[in-house]
């Protein structure tokens, strides 16, 4: 803002900054600068039935530093993303930024409360962990993306019909392989489209299924 306040022209890309969860450069490149200021979340819809999610917005009112110290739920590890892909794809590298973010920040909360209180890991109060529906969804006419707390994990079914896609082209581009082809663009705007996509293909022939066997 500074800048802009005394004319300096300057261009910020995703080499320099980005926020959580958009798709990062497709070189080996990582950003400076993970922007916190919005909605975060890794995705493990598939593999437990919710997803980890975090927004600095809803702490506000929270009192994070008073001792013996507080901390934010457990943050998600690597672990929990090896199922979007393999290390160095765009859709593992989006949320592998996001856990090395918050694993950072958890680490750092840590030490602070180690040196301000003299507080052991024990005496620290970590929040219980949550679980949430995070994706697209409508907002009157326009769609933004945001996270909800369920009190349960979600079956397929329930996240396929609670979950918008950005547009109206997505099953389209699903259906011609972009799901594979463009993970980084589809998983932030058609993540709906190749969620279907991937049930459908994991549904088995039925037996004697004229196309089984078939040349």
């Amino acid at each position: 803002f500074a800048s802009a306040v005394v004319g300096v022209q300057h261009k910020v890309n995703n080499h320099l900054m980005l926020y959580p969860n958009q798709d990062p450069a497709e070189d080996d490149a990582y950003p400076m600068v993970l922007h916190l200021g919005l909605t975060m979340y890794v995705d493990m819809q598939a593999t437990k039935g919710y997803s980890w999610g975090f927004d600095k917005h809803w702490y506000f009112q929270s009192s994070m530093m008073a001792c013996p110290g507080r901390l934010f739920s457990k943050p998600p590890t690597y672990e929990d993303i090896q199922h979007l892909g393999t290390p160095g794809t765009l859709a593992y590298k989006k949320h592998a930024l996001v856990v090395e973010a918050v694993q950072g920040q958890d680490a750092g909360m840590r030490e602070s409360h180690r040196q301000r209180c003299n507080s052991s890991e024990a005496e620290m109060q970590r929040d219980p962990e949550k679980m949430y529906w995070c994706g697209v969804e409508k907002r009157g006419t326009a769609a933004g993306f945001g996270c909800h707390e369920i009190e349960k994990p979600l079956t397929e079914q329930e996240r396929l019909s609670a979950c918008e896609d950005m547009d109206a082209r997505c099953e389209q581009w699903a259906a011609s392989g972009e799901c594979t082809s463009n993970p980084g663009f589809m998983d932030g705007t058609c993540r709906c489209a190749c969620q279907a996509k991937n049930a459908a293909e994991r549904v088995p022939a039925p037996p004697g299924d004229a196309s089984e066997g078939a040349p």
